[in-house]
């Protein structure tokens, strides 16, 4: 088993410093198994990308699935997490890499950093609560970089919190920046965006994704429950046409 990162650091990812170490990585190995189970990666040589990668708690649950000709590249603009993934990843799998994006921690909702992979040189994309912390015009430079990183016919594992009203219901006296694409959520060390699913499929499909499935996340009430710990937000897998 791969160490822990420190508390500090997994209060960065969960939200909670206290967290054991099972908790920080449960959801990570649910993701794993969802993103396995929606056939996103589908052979042991597939060649993943992974934004917002953090300090690779996903990656651990996929790496060892990876044959020799298999590949992993995780990004993130949290520099200390790729740091240490860098240092306690990457040294135990020789087919991982971690890259900071942009020049360090600088994270910012309104900015897209480049990824620096070759057009169609990616099987299967991974961005789990990336797009949950970005407005309109960075999230459609992902989105198309995204695209153009994917093979044709490749699949990409995205998460939202796609639904305005719901984020209305919960938080009605909340005022916030708001646009055609979400509502925004800011607090001191970031945002969180809250979509029109219908927005958010137009833009897809108009970039050249086809939604192939589409799962609920608890976040919008307890009759979306079912998917576990790798469930909480909203679940699409789009395909590169």
């Amino acid at each position: 088993m791969l160490p822990t990162p420190p508390p500090e650091m997994v209060g960065h990812v969960t939200g909670n410093a206290a967290y054991t170490a099972e908790e920080y990585r449960a959801p990570g190995r649910a993701c794993a198994v969802e993103i396995f189970n929606t056939d996103v990666i589908v052979t042991p040589s597939a060649k993943v990308l992974d934004i917002g990668c953090g300090c690779g708690r996903v990656s651990q649950f996929i790496l060892p699935l990876l044959s020799g000709d298999g590949a992993y590249l995780g990004l993130d603009t949290w520099g200390t997490g790729i740091q240490w993934a860098s240092k306690n990843i990457a040294t135990v799998y020789p087919q991982s890499s971690f890259r900071s994006l942009g020049n360090g921690d600088n994270y910012d909702a309104t900015s897209a950093f480049p990824f620096g992979v070759i057009d169609g040189s990616v099987d299967a994309a991974i961005a789990i609560s990336l797009f949950t912390h970005l407005r309109k015009n960075a999230a459609v430079q992902y989105f198309k970089q995204i695209y153009n990183a994917l093979r044709p016919g490749g699949r990409a594992y995205l998460t939202f919190f796609a639904n305005k009203q719901r984020f209305r219901e919960c938080w009605p006296e909340i005022i916030c920046d708001e646009d055609d694409y979400g509502i925004y959520f800011v607090k001191p060390e970031f945002e969180d965006a809250f979509l029109d699913e219908g927005v958010l499929i137009d833009t897809m499909t108009r970039i050249g994704f086809a939604v192939a499935e589409k799962r609920y996340g608890y976040w919008r009430g307890d009759q979306y429950v079912g998917r576990g710990q790798a469930g909480y937000q909203d679940l699409f897998v789009v395909e590169r046409r």
